[in-house]
């Protein structure tokens, strides 16, 4: 289901930052917030330039981040945009129930995701209340199979995720060809 004509800009006026470790799935978030009228900050791949990002570039209206950047939790960045008061959101090939607390809590999407529904999901992100200070609270340590499985989990979604992206492209660049362009 494609967005309403209408609302071809939905996003105009808003910056929006994307921390994603993977180039593919990074590149297309950027494409589709673009399309959508909105101000890209990023990719960034890891969590350390995302926090120098914050801390040093321009305000942003609110941020997608992948839960695992490089094999690097992402949660300290939502706690400074919580501290910060920033709207964010969570992207995760993991099962939104995994998210510790107190993420559990957060607005996330589950990898793999349509162009539409991500839109959908950054605009309910923006006509929700800022977030309050989050105190973070150690997970309980997964054991080394629920981890492998996890990470298979996420693995999978990712290629999945990959996999949607090339097909949207694919569709795009066949109706473009159609018409001539």
């Amino acid at each position: 289901m494609s967005l309403p004509k209408s609302d071809a800009s939905p996003l105009a006026g808003r910056r929006i930052l994307v921390v994603e470790d993977m180039s593919v799935i990074a590149s297309k978030i950027g494409q589709v917030l673009d399309r959508a009228g909105a101000e890209v900050a990023g990719p960034i791949p890891t969590l350390r330039a995302a926090l120098k990002a914050i801390d040093k570039g321009p305000p942003i209206d609110a941020a997608l981040i992948d839960v695992d950047l490089r094999g690097e939790p992402a949660f300290p960045l939502c706690e400074l945009l919580s501290e910060r008061g920033t709207k964010f959101m969570l992207l995760t090939g993991y099962e939104l129930e995994a998210l510790p607390a107190p993420w559990s809590g957060s607005m996330a999407i589950q990898k793999p995701f349509q162009s539409d529904d991500l839109i959908r999901a950054v605009l309910a992100l923006l006509a929700t209340p800022a977030p309050g200070r989050a105190t973070t609270e150690e997970a309980p340590p997964a054991n080394m199979a629920e981890r492998r499985w996890n990470e298979s989990v996420r693995e999978g979604r990712n290629v999945i995720m990959e996999s949607h992206i090339l097909i949207e492209d694919s569709q795009r660049f066949r109706a473009r060809r159609r018409k001539g362009g």
